[in-house]
């Protein structure tokens, strides 16, 4: 499943998550997320303001996490097809 990091509506950090197990119904899990940063190469695109924002923003320091969305776009296997939904944001 292919995610993005969004804050304040701008595109931060994406990655995809893969062998997702959907729990029950009723029922609750938790997802491993990897994620890597190249930190080099987010400073020359991003710079050091925009780093603490995200730093920050992760925090909930200087405002509050809900300046944070993640994205996503599922990907099912269905009948040995693989179907792929909008984007959704969790």
């Amino acid at each position: 499943m292919e995610w993005n990091l969004y804050i304040d509506d701008t595109p931060t950090i994406n990655g995809v998550m893969t062998n997702i197990t959907v729990p029950g119904v009723g029922q609750e899990t938790t997802i491993p997320m990897a994620i890597s940063l190249d930190l080099l190469q987010y400073l020359r695109g991003q710079g050091l303001e925009n780093l603490m924002n995200l730093a920050l923003a992760i925090g909930g320091r200087n405002g509050s996490s809900s300046r944070l969305s993640l994205r996503a776009r599922p990907t099912m296997e269905i009948f040995g097809f693989p179907i792929t939904s909008p984007e959704i944001t969790i």
